[in-house]
């Protein structure tokens, strides 16, 4: 990975790394603070995983990128540049939001993988109550089972990894409506 970022490190047009370590673990702080003020106006999370966390990390991305483009010369960045940019943020994102969703649930909300697992447990239930074939009950039963042994750690891994994967898509986006320039090889 380090051979990709650095192949395509250009002084005219800035440093990825840098600037995808920095906005990265400033959008997983602001993921953090939004469940964090949720949980302070008692509507806590009960999943890592949601649409206001999507939401989020979508406008961090696309305003990191907005002022990374603004930055460089002639306000100019291309294709690789954006992707290369919006991954790396939505990977340091991600981690620093798993390792804060590890603390939330130890140190500041101690209900928190329970409300996990009951709102996974609950559409399992549904379906095994609604009935179904003998092999659907016993997928969904075995479903049951390791949903009720999630850990703390299950859950930050899951939040973590749903995050960096969603900033693939965003980062498309952004790449876009950005409107970014082919690359001409000379």
């Amino acid at each position: 990975m380090a051979g990709l970022l650095r192949r395509y490190k250009s002084p005219l047009y800035g440093n990825y790394r840098k600037y995808a370590l920095l906005y990265g673990v400033v959008t997983g702080m602001v993921l953090f603070a939004a469940i964090v003020a949720a949980w302070l106006v008692q509507m806590p999370y009960s999943e890592p995983e949601n649409l206001v966390v999507d939401l989020l990390m979508t406008l961090c991305i696309f305003a990191c990128s907005y002022i990374y483009r603004q930055n460089q010369t002639g306000g100019r960045i291309y294709l690789k540049e954006l992707l290369i940019l919006g991954m790396g943020i939505g990977a340091v994102a991600g981690v620093v939001y798993g390792l804060m969703l590890l603390f939330y649930g130890s140190i500041i909300d101690f209900d928190f993988v329970s409300r996990c697992i009951e709102m996974r447990v609950a559409p399992i239930e549904k379906a095994i109550a609604d009935g179904g074939s003998a092999e659907e009950m016993v997928q969904l039963k075995n479903a049951l089972e390791v949903t009720k042994t999630y850990t703390l750690g299950d859950w930050a891994f899951i939040g973590g990894f749903r995050t960096a994967v969603m900033s693939i898509i965003i980062t498309f986006f952004s790449a876009i409506i950005f409107k970014t320039e082919k690359n001409i090889r000379r």
